[in-house]
């Protein structure tokens, strides 16, 4: 099925050739919207007062392969109703029509909001918990497209001063990528950056990342709905949308300072067998 087609549109299509137990089932996900996106099979059978049997059916009377094709259809509808499909915002008219340097003070004062409505609904905990994850990987693979680039390559420099094994993963060959994956598995973390116009691909990683390599995800979005998020074990919401462009790398750029630094302070002290091999090699910092 189209994954971009309206399934709202389509319960209501057919609620009338619906069974009543499958009408059970349209009623919860036609009043709960978006949230059906966070519900695992079990979790929305029971909700909404049926066996999961019956939700597998309603999935596939809807036009759905299985229940898992019914989520990724969801969210792919949800991600294209929200997600904006131009870089610059179209209505500039009134900021082009004011001074200069009343719109600078308004850029600068939504940069700020982005970052305090961001970590103010951040949780402490979900950073604190993050940041150990990471310490404790064995690899650390971060992965993203786009505008997550510039904020993936700081990551990665972060990681490497602190001697953590760290691999950014390349999109640049699609043939290559599951042997790019190949070697992760339960004792590594995937931190995954989403963010508008969301690329599918990236939801299709989390997913194969969670379900055959078992690895723990960390993803860094701006949305619950982002392809990825629904599979990460700590989801870091960031306030992403600027005042001109659609996408402000502010808050993602800071967050990263933020919980590269937490990791900081938690290795100092920890002496890991690559650090102390730092001193041995000094010597290669000096121009010859």
């Amino acid at each position: 099925m189209d994954g971009m087609k309206n399934p709202m549109e389509r319960i209501r299509e057919i609620y009338e050739q619906l069974s009543n137990t499958q009408r059970k089932i349209a009623d919860f996900v036609l009043k709960t919207g978006d949230g059906v996106c966070f519900l695992s099979l079990t979790q929305l059978s029971q909700e909404a007062g049926v066996t999961s049997v019956t939700v597998v059916n309603f999935c596939k009377k809807l036009g759905y392969s299985s229940f898992s094709d019914f989520k990724k259809g969801f969210q792919y509808y949800i991600q294209g109703v929200i997600s904006p499909r131009h870089v610059v915002k179209s209505d500039l008219a009134d900021y082009q029509a004011r001074p200069e340097e009343d719109f600078l003070q308004q850029v600068m004062a939504h940069e700020m909001n982005l970052m305090s409505d961001t970590f103010t609904c951040l949780g402490k905990e979900s950073l604190i918990q993050a940041a150990e994850l990471l310490c404790k990987a064995r690899r650390v693979y971060l992965v993203g497209k786009g505008l997550s680039l510039p904020v993936i390559d700081l990551f990665l420099s972060r990681l490497d001063f602190l001697c953590l094994d760290a691999k950014k993963v390349s999109f640049d060959n699609l043939n290559l990528l599951p042997n790019r994956l190949a070697n992760a598995g339960p004792e590594d973390v995937f931190v995954v950056f989403s963010f508008p116009n969301y690329s599918p691909i990236i939801g299709e990683v989390a997913h194969s990342v969670k379900e055959q390599l078992s690895s723990r995800i960390i993803c860094i979005t701006d949305k619950p709905t982002a392809p990825p998020a629904c599979y990460a074990d700590i989801l870091l919401l960031c306030q992403t949308s600027g005042l001109v462009y659609y996408n402000s790398m502010t808050t993602p750029t800071s967050l990263v300072t933020i919980l590269t630094s937490l990791m900081a302070v938690k290795v100092q002290g920890q002496a890991s067998p690559a650090q102390e091999k730092i001193p041995q090699l000094a010597y290669l910092r000096k121009e010859t």
